[in-house]
């Protein structure tokens, strides 16, 4: 397990240190800078020059707590609870 958290720091270390990638200050996905500065985060849409705010790559359910895909609540509601928002369409939330 060791082995596995050590590479995966070294991996961090190398991606941060190419100059290449970088995180979004908005959603904290690691996008290519470049792409970034020009256009704006691919997942969360934030960028120099956008009109929108920075939407939240995950928000908390509101039902259990846990961090989730802001996306997939909007569509079919928290996959680790079962809570859906009323608007999903997609009936009672299980178990309650």
């Amino acid at each position: 397990m060791e082995k596995v958290r050590r590479g995966r720091q070294e991996k961090r270390a190398h991606r941060q240190g190419s100059g290449y990638w970088t995180r979004c200050p908005s959603c904290g996905k690691d996008v290519v800078k470049k792409e970034l500065l020009k256009k704006g985060c691919y997942v969360c849409g934030a960028g120099p020059e956008t009109d929108r705010a920075p939407v939240p790559y995950k928000i908390p359910c509101p039902r259990c707590g846990r961090p989730v895909v802001r996306e997939a609540m909007e569509r079919t509601g928290c996959y680790l609870c079962g809570f859906r928002p009323e608007g999903t369409g997609k009936g009672r939330t299980h178990g309650h």
